[in-house]
């Protein structure tokens, strides 16, 4: 068995992480959060709380009022206790509603300290709604381009999707408290089967390769089923399951690029069951899509099955965009048509190949390390290639 973490981070992590404590789904797991608002984690129960505070003097505790930066900061200066909690897991899931300020601002520390410590990683997260403020859209789409190249996996879950099931008359209240249920579902079904490392070969390595750097949108669907409901409880699981509010309906499954599909059972689970539950899931699924199955054994939870999937597809790859921690744009010493044009050697008479503007840099080094910046300045980035200048390199 293998030793998995779950981290809730923010408001909507917190929220997550008290539901799986509160309904046993985290039994086989460890559990922190991390929160600005100090208020949020008193009496939670998490195995581990982590107050994080925006100002250094005061450490107030009242939360970061949404501001990215503030979130930033206070998780910055958590660096080494975060370091010191997850060290030694053999996988992290992270969950956080990506849009207000801690989570937004913090997510990016979180991740470049899993990453430095080797550990496989999970991210599961919920992006605001349409009708938000359009700086919390563009604040959590900016924490998705940071996240991208430090998180293994990285699903997104669009809080719009559960607009396509729930009822209009459902009251704001429910829909939330619902939300939250699927979501912690979820986090502990993923955790479940790569913990157990499966029964049904669910091969982490290779969904992750199919994954890591994709930009992607995902619904969530969890579905239960008991024998006191009927003779054969995989239908009925199934039934639910599509019925989810965030899975976005059968069409939205039927079309995905790429699927989970986790079943979670006692010791009761058998083989037969197994087998037809998957197979009646699977053929929901387009022929091409990429698709991890798997199934893990929870002791707890006897007498009851339950199916977790989640639907993933790929989004177009954005134009580049100046992000929180993006560098400047580099000025170019000649225009496109001049690079791209071969030069001619009047001495000569022979052409030379021109140079494209295609030239990349990486931060090296401080890859891992927070970025020291100084008007709007990567100062990691040497200056001759910030500004694209050409160095003679003599003869």
């Amino acid at each position: 068995m293998s030793k998995v973490l779950i981290l809730g981070i923010g408001g909507t992590g917190c929220g997550v992480v008290r539901r799986l404590k509160n309904s046993g789904l985290a039994e086989n797991f460890d559990t922190a959060v991390v929160d600005t608002d100090s208020s949020a984690l008193e009496g939670h129960p998490a195995d581990r709380c982590i107050p994080a505070s925006s100002d250094w003097i005061l450490k107030d505790g009242v939360g970061c009022g949404g501001d990215v930066i503030r979130g930033e900061r206070a998780l910055a200066r958590e660096r080494a206790t975060l370091t010191a909690l997850l060290r030694g897991y053999d996988l992290i899931v992270v969950t956080a509603g990506l849009g207000g300020g801690t989570a937004t601002g913090g997510l990016r520390t979180v991740a470049s300290v899993i990453r430095g410590l080797g550990t496989p990683s999970v991210f599961l997260v919920t992006l605001p709604f349409a009708f938000e403020a359009f700086s919390r859209r563009r604040n959590a789409e900016a924490c998705i381009d940071e996240l991208l190249p430090l998180a293994d996996i990285l699903l997104t879950i669009p809080d719009d999707l559960l607009f396509s099931r729930l009822s209009p008359d459902c009251s704001a209240s429910e829909a939330f408290d619902l939300a939250s249920s699927e979501l912690a579902a979820t986090v502990g079904g993923i955790a479940s089967v790569l913990r157990s490392r499966g029964l049904a070969g669910a091969d982490f390595a290779v969904f992750m390769s199919a994954l890591r750097g994709h930009r992607c949108s995902c619904g969530i669907g969890t579905g239960t089923a008991e024998p006191s409901e009927g003779l054969d409880r995989a239908p009925l699981a199934l039934e639910r399951m599509l019925d989810s509010p965030f899975l976005g309906g059968q069409e939205y499954l039927k079309s995905s690029d790429s699927a989970i599909i986790v079943l979670s059972g006692g010791t009761d689970l058998t083989l037969a069951e197994m087998k037809r539950t998957m197979e009646q899931a699977a053929s929901l699924l387009p022929s091409q899509a990429e698709t991890l199955l798997g199934t893990a054994v929870e002791p707890g939870i006897k007498g009851q099955i339950r199916l977790t999937a989640i639907a993933i597809h790929y989004q177009e790859e954005p134009e580049p965009r100046a992000g929180r921690h993006a560098a400047p744009p580099r000025r170019a010493s000649r225009t496109k048509a001049e690079k791209a044009r071969p030069e001619e050697n009047s001495g000569s008479g022979l052409f030379v190949q021109g140079e494209l503007g295609l030239t990349s840099f990486s931060r090296g080094i401080f890859d891992r390390l927070p970025l020291v910046r100084y008007h709007e300045m990567d100062l990691d980035v040497p200056t001759f290639q910030r500004r694209d200048l050409n160095i003679d390199k003599g003869s």
